[in-house]
This record gives C-alpha cells, structure tokens and sequence, in this order.
C-alpha cells in the first residue's frame, strides 16, 4: 500500500511539474505572437507602446483613429490601445497596465459612445488573456464575467483545454518559429470592409429603440480616471467619435449620454469633441455598421480630428 501511494504521489509530482513547464512554455510562445489582441498586449508589456499621445477606447476607437494620421499632423508619436469589444472598466485596466510599462503621456484622445457608461457582462475574447495569468490586477479584472473559469487560475494547462490551435502556436513560437505578424499599425486596425446590414436588421428587431445603461458606477470611474489623469498632467481630449445617424435616433437617452459624457469633461478641464453631426455621420459608405466606420471614412475623420485636437493643443499651450 505505501509502495502504490509513493508511486501515485511520484506520478502525480511529474504531471504537475510537466503540465507547469509545458503551460510556461505555451504562454512564453503566446506573449511573442503579434496578431489579434495578443498584440496590443504584447506592446504594452514590451513597453513598446512608449508615446506621447495614446488613444483609449473600444473597437470604436481601435476602427475610428489612425494614430499615423494625427502623428504626421501634431507632429508627436501616437499609439492605439482602443480594447476590442470591452467597455470603460477593462479599458481602464489596459490603460493601468499600459502605465506600468510605459511613460505617461502628455496626450490622451479618449473615444467615448453610448456604450462608455456601463459594463459588459461576458468575457469576450478571453484567448487574448490566457498567456497573462501571472498579472493579478488583469486576472481580477476579467474574473466576474460571466465565462471566466476560477479553475483556469490555479490549475496549470487547464485553461488551455480545448484549444489546440494555442497549444501549437505557443509552443511553435516558443521554440523559434515566425511569430504572425500584427494587422494593425502601431494599434489601429482599419477595415476595408462594405455595409454589412447589421444595422438593419438591429434597427427592424429594435423598432422603438433602445435605452443605453447608465451604471453609476462606471459614471463614478470615469469621472476619477480623467479627473486622476489631468492631475497627473496628461491633458485629456474626449472624443464622441461618428456613428450612423439613422443609428444614433434608435438610442432613447443618447443625448442623456452625451450630456453626462460632456459633464465629466467639463468638471476636470477636458476637451469634449462630440461629432454626432459631422457630414460623416450621414453617409452610409464611410461605414461598415452603425458604429464602426470603415478605413475610407476612418481617415477621413482622423484627418478632421487631428486639425481639431492641433487647434486645442495650440490654445492650452498658449494660456500657459
């Protein structure tokens, strides 16, 4: 009897040992791949994203800024952090992450809609973090959605379960094979993609609109973080990028949106650039849906957003 315990602890130690170094290895692999989110992780923990003005957001602000655009015409370095389907809270925590491998910039652009005051409730995406469990204030973050398995923290290669594909890729990188290179420049990602009738479809199964979540909550955070960030010296520029304008009417309380949005601003000496009736807004070729605009209509509004931000740089630079 002692003799078969001695043996299954034995067993039971080399599995353990096995799966931790194969789970090192996978997520080593994982932290070099460039595609996708993996990324936009990659950058920030590689302090690469090192800029003087950074944009904050979500697929809208990832979509909307080409931060080639506003460099060549502000004449600073600029990098994209816009958080591909999470809402201010994870964006956030990205920024916060951003800081701890980064210098603080001067410039803020901070994308903001409709969606800016409440949380999602599932994790999205959750690949994106499965090389990063070692960062606790990112793990905490994502563990109450709804998808978020407490056993991925603590058991090693179990969060891996299932995904073979990520099991090849992480070890094929971390062995030395090319890692696939990013889709985005320095951050954005434009899209060359046609209306793909989302919109419509949304707009007949909500006919009598919608209501945005106001959670005071994330009302409260928000008005910290740009508060916490003009104290710190970055001067912060939010911005109420385009959206379709048949888009904007199914929205009941946008304008209630827009006015709380416009508050914090105000409250903290931010800039607020709300472009809900810019001519962009109006044509249904600058966009892919009602929320994103495609590549054409991206630069195009990058073009128009850099000439406004140079605008409120150069009046703050001479009331100093």
């Amino acid at each position: 009897m002692t003799k078969y315990i001695g043996r299954l602890a034995l067993f039971l130690i080399i599995s353990v040992c096995v799966a931790y170094s194969l789970d090192q290895i996978v997520s080593a692999g994982l932290r070099d791949c460039r595609h996708a989110e993996f990324g936009s992780w990659h950058d920030i923990y590689n302090s690469r994203v090192d800029s003087d003005l950074i944009i904050l957001g979500s697929s809208r602000a990832m979509a909307h800024i080409s931060p080639q655009i506003l460099s060549g015409r502000l004449d600073i370095s600029a990098f994209n952090l816009g958080f591909n389907g999470y809402h201010f809270p994870m964006q956030r925590v990205r920024y916060e992450e951003f800081l701890a491998f980064n210098r603080q910039p001067s410039v803020m652009v901070l994308a903001v809609g409709v969606t800016s005051l409440h949380d999602r409730v599932t994790v999205f995406q959750y690949e994106q973090f499965l090389p990063y469990f070692h960062r606790e204030k990112l793990i905490d973050a994502i563990a109450h959605y709804d998808g978020f398995d407490p056993f991925d923290r603590w058991l090693s290669m179990y969060r891996y379960r299932g995904r073979s594909d990520l099991l090849t890729l992480g070890v094929r990188v971390a062995l030395g094979g090319t890692a696939i290179e990013s889709e985005r420049q320095r951050g954005y990602l434009g899209r060359d993609t046609r209306w793909d009738g989302t919109f419509d479809v949304f707009a007949h199964e909500n006919a009598i609109g919608y209501q945005s979540e106001i959670d005071p909550a994330v009302r409260e955070s928000l008005d910290e973080f740009v508060g916490q960030q003009s104290m710190n010296g970055t001067q912060v520029i939010m911005v109420f990028t385009p959206e379709y304008q048949p888009g904007q009417k199914l929205c009941r309380n946008r304008k209630e949106v827009v006015r709380i949005l416009n508050t914090i601003a105000n409250s903290h000496g931010a800039a607020f650039l709300d472009y809900s009736s810019s001519p962009v807004c109006g044509d249904r070729e600058l966009f892919y849906n009602s929320q994103h605009l495609n590549r054409v209509g991206a630069e195009w509004f990058s073009k128009m957003l850099a000439d406004d931000i140079a605008l409120i740089l150069e009046v703050r630079s001479g009331a100093k």
